[in-house]
């Protein structure tokens, strides 16, 4: 696998960080559940579109060798 780009390890980093944050808040305090939904949502779509920029990237990368 190829090295991810700077913006796309940011917003890995991101989405890791928001998720933890989500279950310390969670630890601490009380949390309703749209909060705790929306943080972890946030999360998860930070992390795939990190994967997916990725993904483009590298499938972007392919082409132009190939042609």
């Amino acid at each position: 696998m190829k090295r991810m780009s700077r913006r796309d390890t940011a917003l890995l980093v991101i989405g890791a960080f928001v998720m933890s944050l989500s279950f310390i808040l969670q630890r601490f305090i009380v949390v309703t559940d749209a909060l705790d939904g929306l943080l972890k949502g946030a999360a998860v779509g930070f992390m795939m579109l990190s994967l997916l920029r990725t993904y483009q990237d590298q499938k972007a990368k392919q082409s132009i060798y190939k042609g």
